[in-house]
């Protein structure tokens, strides 16, 4: 646990916070240059991980990545309404438990020995699923709950 770099970075972020930390304002700039740049390098990364390994997925990806991206949101959303959530919780929980596979995921797959081939396909399949899931259950939801 403690060598994995995003859960380091948080502990140590907390930690600093807790403290009062202060660091000066290039270290700032810098880190917010660079940490700027994460996101768009770990899609480059599956970009080129797609086109070179092509679109598969292992046999049982497709029943998780619908759990993820679908099943899971409309369970704990419905729960959430029963429970007699308001309708902007209910947006937020659904789009919180419908949102796609963060691009951390193929950096941490890969440093990490594990197959990023795969992890690139499930980013990609989740993005495309959930896109659709939330479109299709965003007017539901607001529909259900009377908006």
């Amino acid at each position: 646990m403690l060598k994995n770099p995003l859960i380091l970075g948080i502990v140590l972020g907390v930690v600093a916070n807790f403290i009062g930390l202060k660091l000066p304002a290039f270290v700032v700039k810098t880190g917010s240059l660079i940490g700027g740049l994460s996101l768009p390098l770990a899609l480059i990364c599956i970009g080129g991980s797609l086109v070179t390994s092509g679109f598969t997925l292992p046999k049982h990806f497709p029943m998780a990545i619908l759990s993820k991206v679908a099943l899971s949101p409309i369970l704990f959303t419905s729960l959430g309404y029963v429970l007699g959530f308001s309708q902007k919780e209910l947006l937020f929980l659904f789009i919180f438990l419908a949102a796609p596979t963060a691009a951390s995921a193929y950096v941490t797959a890969v440093a990490k020995g594990d197959d990023g081939k795969s992890t690139a396909n499930a980013i990609a399949a989740t993005t495309l699923v959930s896109s659709v899931v939330i479109v299709v259950c965003i007017p539901v939801i607001i529909w259900v709950t009377g908006s």
